[in-house]
């Protein structure tokens, strides 16, 4: 068995082929230098490969063929990853992963034996069909806006409006750093392309206070990857109103499916989600993650 940087000249291996998470395969396949991943073959074949970022470090994918397993194939691909991050200068490496998932035990015990600590509880997984979204009685509440509020189209905000987003975030304290709008508009980190119909900016007197930011996953589902609007307009709902003009959007297009994640630390919006759609979701399943210091000690700054 030999271990190598992955080439795009294994895309259409049989095994990747069937393996691979399709936002994933763009990764694999473009020239990203924030990219890493390695193969492990057998006779000239592909018989695992594991796939993570530098940039905000993260372990993306590990997959083993079924009769591969438990021979400690795993455990060289991750060793070697984990030297090439350390030599690329990554203090850590991240993974996360559902609770509830298939072989989700055992993947906890696999890392745990490579000197991972235990995971903890980080992000509130939810999903719906479109829908029994729609049906939602308490969308018709939020049918008509306040006087001065209205959502726009992302795309529609004027350089000056954008502009003053800027300093408010750069100035104020209102925005939480890992809600900054500006770092929604691209590709996420697995390769998922934006929804630009779905990234919409709430609006009261000119001034944004909020806003949505979706991606694509598949040809029958999106992901709503950041909504936010400001603490001072929560009380009010706006967030609510937010979702409808969303769930609106997804009725006029050929998406069937919606997911979302809201981070346990923000126990006020997991309790409203939980609240208020609770009886209408197909998915609600918690997100474990794990973070491995690789210089073995953590760094005090992360």
């Amino acid at each position: 068995m030999t271990i190598q940087f992955f080439s795009p000249s294994l895309i259409d291996e049989p095994y990747l082929a069937d393996a691979i998470f399709t936002p994933y395969r763009s990764l694999l396949t473009n020239a990203n230098p924030d990219v890493v991943s390695f193969v492990e073959t057998e006779k000239r074949r592909v018989i695992a490969l594991i796939l993570a970022l530098t940039r905000e470090p993260a372990l993306l994918f590990l997959h083993v063929t079924p009769m591969h397993r438990r021979k400690g194939v795993g455990q060289r691909l991750l060793a070697a990853l984990e030297a090439e991050l350390a030599m690329r200068s990554c203090r850590y490496l991240d993974v996360a992963w559902a609770r509830d998932r298939s072989g989700g035990e055992g993947f906890a015990a696999f890392l745990q034996e490579q000197g991972w600590p235990s995971p903890k509880p980080h992000m509130i997984l939810y999903g719906a069909d479109t829908q029994r979204l729609v049906d939602a009685s308490w969308m018709q509440a939020f049918d008509i806006l306040p006087t001065g509020h209205a959502i726009v189209p992302w795309s529609d905000l004027k350089p000056e409006q954008l502009v003053k987003l800027r300093q408010a975030i750069r100035f104020e304290s209102w925005v939480p750093v890992e809600l900054v709008p500006f770092n929604f508009l691209g590709n996420r980190v697995d390769g998922s392309p934006p929804e630009k119909k779905f990234n919409l900016a709430y609006v009261v007197w000119g001034n944004v206070v909020g806003w949505n930011f979706a991606h694509r996953v598949d040809a029958q589902t999106v992901r709503v990857s950041c909504t936010f609007v400001h603490p001072s307009l929560q009380q009010q709902l706006c967030m609510l109103a937010l979702w409808r003009e969303i769930f609106n959007r997804l009725t006029a297009s050929d998406y069937r499916h919606i997911h979302w994640v809201v981070s346990v630390e923000r126990e006020s919006m997991v309790n409203l989600n939980d609240k208020s759609m609770l009886p209408y979701l197909s998915m609600r399943s918690e997100i474990l993650r794990s973070r491995k210091f690789l210089s073995g000690k953590p760094d005090v700054n992360q």
